[in-house]
């Protein structure tokens, strides 16, 4: 139903607030996710994962000092309940230790589990709740910025009560111009709140 909303979304040009990180959108689009994605995804985790692969291409020591020399195959995920599950990223990766020589594989199986393979189900059917909607034909000349645009528009709304709140006018002019012109700054007052609220 997610899927189905968002297309909809899209198909009548009418944004929503329903806000996705770049690799689900991607994933959404039918495009293939990177591990670079990662870093609108995770941003720490990302760096991370960069400084590992820096440590790496410089020599072993780096390396065995940036891992903490006990990284394997796998990937602890913690589950709604509360429950940690432990998921190998391939087969007997429990057992594999990570080295220099292997890093960049773990990184990107990884990432592609972080991004996709835990939550693949959820995105699979968004994505078929979209393509009910709306042809795949429609998706295909979109990129990630055009989702968000198209799906969220331009920007969040703007809460005038909050704006009211933080705004202050002040007439800087000398006081003998401001007692000759009357009070001009409650007119403009009135007539900026008036603007601003007409444009939200």
């Amino acid at each position: 139903n997610v899927g189905r909303i968002v297309g909809l979304s899209l198909l009548h040009n009418l944004p929503i607030t329903l806000a996705f990180t770049r690799p689900t959108i991607k994933f959404l689009l039918g495009r293939s996710v990177s591990w670079t994605d990662l870093a609108f995804h995770s941003p720490d985790l990302y760096e991370n994962f960069r400084k590992l692969l820096l440590a790496a291409a410089n020599s072993a020591p780096d390396f065995a000092e940036a891992s903490g020399g006990d990284l394997t195959f796998e990937v602890t995920e913690t589950r709604k309940a509360g429950a940690c599950v432990v998921a190998e990223l391939r087969p007997g990766g429990a057992q594999e230790p990570v080295t220099a020589t292997n890093v960049k594989s773990y990184v990107m199986l990884y990432a592609a589990h972080r991004m996709v393979e835990s939550v693949r189900p959820a995105l699979e059917a968004m994505r078929r709740g979209i393509l009910q909607v709306m042809p795949e034909t429609l998706l295909a000349s979109l990129t990630a910025e055009d989702f968000v645009l198209l799906l969220n528009g331009c920007g969040p709304r703007v809460d005038v009560r909050w704006l009211k709140g933080i705004t202050a006018f002040k007439d800087s002019r000398a006081e003998q111009s401001r007692l000759s012109s009357g009070q001009p700054l409650v007119l403009f007052e009135k007539l900026y709140w008036a603007a601003v609220s007409s444009m939200t």
